[in-house]
């Protein structure tokens, strides 16, 4: 399963509406949540198993500031 999802939002943090940040969050980090959760089950019963490979933005590691930061707060960039 590859998850490859994201919308963003530009603006200083204090001007996004309630409604900016509920899509940011819904659909930047719940996406995600909701992918995985929807095909591990699935992937787990298979013999021959297989992978889940979430995307994310290079907003998620950069120092951000301004306008850009509540695009990279939803784009989180994990590592094992």
């Amino acid at each position: 399963m590859f998850n490859n999802a994201g919308v963003g939002a530009a603006g200083e943090p204090e001007e996004l509406s309630l409604a900016h940040w509920d899509r940011l969050i819904d659909v930047n980090l719940r996406g995600v949540l909701h992918g995985c959760r929807a095909a591990y089950p699935l992937i787990k019963a298979q013999p021959q198993g297989g992978h889940i490979v979430n995307t994310a933005s290079l907003a998620g590691l950069v120092p951000v500031s301004g306008g850009t930061a509540p695009y990279a707060m939803t784009s989180p960039v994990w590592s094992d």
